[in-house]
C-alpha cells in the first residue's frame, strides 16, 4: 500500500507545481501586455491534468485493494 500512497503525494505534488504556473501566466497575461509563450502554458496544463489523474487513479487502487483485503478476511463457508 506504501507505493500507492506515494503516487498520491507524486500526483499532488505534480498537480501542484503546473497549477502555480497556471495562476503565475493567468497573472502575467492579466496585468501586463507581454503574452506567455503556448508551449509553456500548455505543457503546465497537461502536467496539471496528469498530476490529477494519478491522484485519482491512486485513490481508486487503494480502495480496491482495501476490499480485496477485506474479502480476503471474509470466513470461508
Amino acid at each position: 500500500m506504501v507505493p500507492l500512497r506515494l503516487s498520491i503525494f507524486v500526483g499532488i505534488v505534480v498537480s501542484s507545481l503546473p497549477f502555480a504556473k497556471m495562476i503565475y501566466t493567468l497573472i502575467v497575461r492579466i496585468f501586463t501586455d507581454t503574452a506567455v509563450p503556448g508551449l509553456t502554458s500548455l505543457i503546465a496544463f497537461f502536467a496539471f491534468l496528469f498530476g490529477i489523474l494519478s491522484i485519482l487513479l491512486g485513490i481508486i487502487v487503494l480502495y480496491k485493494g482495501q476490499a480485496l483485503i477485506g474479502l480476503k478476511q471474509r470466513a470461508v463457508l
